[in-house]
């Protein structure tokens, strides 16, 4: 497989290679690893815009970036969870009445259990 990708995107592209410590590759096949997975966990629907989770924050070496405090890595990954359940509680009212009962439950028996 090959891509084409504009100017812009591949500046932003080497971009975010070079602060993650990434190759260029590893990233593109990340994000369509992410796209497929959000299509598969839509019933194989596409929808626009495609919204992803970030389910970890890696920051620099061993968590921090350079010049970094810890303080400010923790206010960093805070953001993040909040922009998370943000989202998925954006999800779940999207959703039918009937699933958000069908997961409530789920989520509930999950708690229960553990």
């Amino acid at each position: 497989m090959s891509l084409r990708l504009t100017p812009e995107l591949n500046e932003r592209l080497e971009k975010c290679a070079e602060r993650t410590k990434q190759k260029k590759h590893s990233l593109a096949q990340e994000a369509i690893e992410a796209v497929v997975d959000a299509i598969e966990r839509n019933g194989y629907r596409l929808a626009i815009p495609i919204e992803f989770e970030v389910t970890h924050l890696v920051i620099g070496r061993e968590g921090e970036k350079a010049g970094e405090t810890v303080e400010e890595a923790n206010e960093q990954d805070q953001l993040v969870r909040d922009a998370n359940a943000f989202r998925a509680q954006k999800a779940k009212h999207r959703q039918s009445p009937q699933a958000a009962l069908i997961e409530d439950a789920l989520v509930a028996k999950k708690k229960n259990v553990a």
